[in-house]
């Protein structure tokens, strides 16, 4: 009996260990994003790279400290990875055929409201440019990989999958609409707050974020093929 005592009280030791070792990770984890934006700054500093290869770097760092801060505050509240991923809706099983339909859909009306938007500015002859090319233009090839790839899925899981439930639909795409403004484009930002708010909306309807990363990457994605083919 003492022998088992003994056994249940080393496992417990050892899982409470275990916990505290992910959620040092989790808390440094944010940190070593904004190290990353410092150390390209003093680099930048110093002339060993360019402006181009500085803003990548300091736009990804920026983008990791979304998802990266959030997992850190859920772990400081005593969620554990299992809360966490069900919290923001990103079970195993939502990863499914109707995600990829939804998130298709939620593409096309975006894509929709662009086609709409330059047969307005053709009729009307009033331009609203965008200033996305402006953004991409020079940028490393890595750069354009993580902005389809990565940067969906840190912003979906910051503006929708945590404060949509805490901020409602309308302000967390007011916030995401916000985060636009260094486009300098009415239509970027306006984009960005159609986005967002069916984007919640879609979270909220499929209880699910893949649909909204899924359009959010293909949005991305199409941004990209775009100015690339023009520049």
């Amino acid at each position: 009996m003492a022998y088992l005592m003994a056994a249940v009280k080393r496992k417990v030791r050892s899982r409470k260990k275990g916990g505290r070792s992910w959620r040092l990770a989790l808390y440094a984890a944010p940190f070593i994003a904004i190290m990353l934006i410092v150390l390209s700054g003093l680099m930048y500093g110093k002339g060993e790279i360019s402006t181009h290869i500085l803003d990548a770097n300091a736009t990804i760092g920026l983008s990791l400290i979304f998802p990266l801060a959030v997992f850190a505050y859920l772990a400081a509240k005593g969620d554990t990875p299992k809360d966490i991923i069900a919290g923001l809706r990103l079970e195993r099983g939502k990863a499914n055929r109707n995600a990829i339909k939804v998130g298709a859909l939620l593409f096309l009306f975006i894509f929709a409201l662009e086609i709409g938007g330059g047969i307005i500015q053709s009729v009307t002859g009033i331009s609203l440019p965008t200033n996305a090319s402006l953004v991409i233009d020079g940028m490393p090839l890595y750069f354009l990989a993580f902005t389809v790839l990565i940067a969906p899925i840190n912003e979906e899981i910051f503006f929708r999958g945590f404060l949509v439930p805490r901020l409602g639909i309308f302000l967390s795409a007011a916030i995401f609409a916000a985060m636009h403004i260094g486009y300098g484009s009415v239509m970027e930002i306006a984009g960005a707050f159609i986005f967002g708010v069916a984007a919640g909306y879609v979270l909220e309807r499929t209880d699910s974020l893949y649909p909204s990363i899924i359009a959010h990457m293909l949005v991305n994605l199409l941004t990209v093929v775009l100015i690339a083919s023009v520049l």
